[in-house]
């Protein structure tokens, strides 16, 4: 990520010249059809909320509030993953490869259809949870050639705003959550370039890394976290790629025995996705209804509902992790049971309704305390409520400040012949130190670490 200030001028060449004789203003039709889309998305929505609500007068009406809400939650989104589903796949269809202007009929359509159609749904596909093995599946009925049964996928909204038939996606591959398809790129004149990508067999893609269009990424290569990786990046296989553009790394890994994933019974892992949905939604909805029960006003039930769920959240967190809460090596088994699933699914719901609300203030650290992190010290500014995960295997001093898009993770995962899970507390104290991380623009991600031995004469200083 590149640092602009200042009155910047522009050479007059033919390029820039160029850039300034197209018009890529869109014309008064294609703003009315932009119009429409978002027009008949809000209808859609509509139309799911009415049938869910037609479902729950026809067969839930006589049923307790606790019990037919939930169900109808996990009913609105399998209904909201069908349309997404059903129009990306009809409507959007196949993208062909090549130049294409941002204002032509085709961009319009193609593109921009896709991206309104999968943010405004995007909620509904974190019932699968992340890394579900639907996942591949669902990509592969909408034209991505995944070739086996062996990859695990993170980040489904990057990967659905991407056409799907210019997504290859070999065996053995994992993508770790934050990895970003950047499904065009726009050059000076206006033109922006869709291509394919192709992921080759054992290839391993960190968090919050870019992947331009026309990437080929040999086999077993290790993509870093925030590393930018294009069509021009040069690597080899069993390269390790770093830092923004990516190089390659002058180590290797030692050669790991390739273990297969294999995917559970269809009907199975159906029945368990409703189970613990209806868990973790029953939860929310107990709390929801408790107070509006207690109080006749709106505004005040929603602040008590606030406090509620948030200590029920942290009850429910230290209960789920009190085998894991001292320091120690674990069996993936022990990491990944039917209550940390039903916890992931209830965070997913709380960052969208009350952690959300407490990015960037002091209500953020007490939640987090109350979840097990060592906070030492009031001058702590967290951005966001995603930034920590293990909350009860972090430490942090004081003065510290961390931005939105950071991630601090406490597991590190070691291959034998039973995966195991590593949490040490000294990689997650940060003594005295600002870290930020800034935000992804332009199709870019970038780090800047700042370490400071004496912050707080930095700070007392006029």
């Amino acid at each position: 990520m590149s640092s602009i200030t200042g009155h910047v001028v522009i050479s007059s060449n033919n390029e820039n010249e160029q850039l300034f004789s197209n018009n890529l203003t869109c014309s008064f039709l294609q703003c009315f059809y932009q119009l429409i889309c978002v027009t008949i998305i809000v209808y859609l929505h509509s139309i799911a909320i009415v049938i869910i609500y037609f479902i729950y007068v026809k067969l839930f009406y006589s049923t307790y509030f606790y019990i037919s809400i939930p169900i109808c939650w996990i009913l609105w989104s399998f209904l909201c993953l069908f349309i997404t589903l059903f129009l990306l796949k009809f409507i959007i269809g196949n993208t062909q490869p090549g130049y294409y202007t941002l204002n032509s009929w085709y961009y319009i359509h193609k593109i921009w259809l896709r991206r309104l159609i999968v943010s405004s749904f995007d909620y509904s596909f974190t019932i699968l949870g992340g890394y579900h093995c639907w996942f591949p599946i669902l990509l592969r009925w909408l034209g991505s050639n995944i070739k086996g049964n062996n990859t695990k996928i993170g980040p489904y909204d990057s990967f659905l705003n991407y056409p799907s038939n210019l997504l290859t996606i070999e065996d053995s591959c994992a993508l770790f959550s934050g990895a970003m398809l950047v499904h065009n790129e726009v050059k000076h004149n206006g033109h922006c370039i869709i291509d394919q990508i192709r992921i080759s067999t054992g290839v391993t893609i960190g968090n919050d890394c870019v992947i331009h269009a026309g990437s080929i990424i040999p086999s077993q290569v290790i993509v870093g976290s925030m590393t930018r990786y294009t069509s021009e990046t040069i690597c080899n296989e069993n390269d390790i790629l770093l830092g923004i553009p990516a190089s390659k790394m002058p180590f290797i890994f030692p050669s790991i025995k390739q273990q297969n994933m294999q995917m559970g019974n269809f009907i199975t892992e159906f029945g368990e996705i409703l189970i613990k949905q209806f868990l973790a939604k029953f939860v929310f909805v107990i709390c929801g209804l408790f107070c509006i029960n207690i109080f006749n006003n709106i505004f005040l039930s929603f602040l008590i509902f606030m406090i509620i769920y948030s200590i029920v959240f942290c009850l429910l967190y230290r209960l789920s992790n009190a085998d894991m809460w001292q320091i120690g090596t674990y069996s993936y088994e022990n990491t990944t049971r039917w209550h940390h699933f039903i916890f992931l699914l209830m965070s997913i719901d709380y960052f969208f309704v009350i952690g959300s609300l407490l990015g960037g203030t002091q209500w953020l650290l007490y939640l987090f305390r109350s979840l097990g992190t060592k906070i030492n010290g009031n001058d702590v500014i967290i951005a966001d409520f995603n930034n920590l995960e293990d909350y009860h295997l972090i430490t942090i001093d004081n003065h510290v400040r961390i931005n939105s898009k950071a991630r601090i993770q406490s597991f590190e995962t070691h291959s034998s012949s039973t995966p195991n899970v590593h949490c040490p507390r000294a990689a997650q104290r940060l003594d005295s130190s600002l870290t930020k991380i800034r935000s992804r623009e332009a199709n870019h991600a970038s780090t800047q670490l700042f370490e400071t031995n004496h912050l707080q004469e930095d700070f007392n200083k006029p």
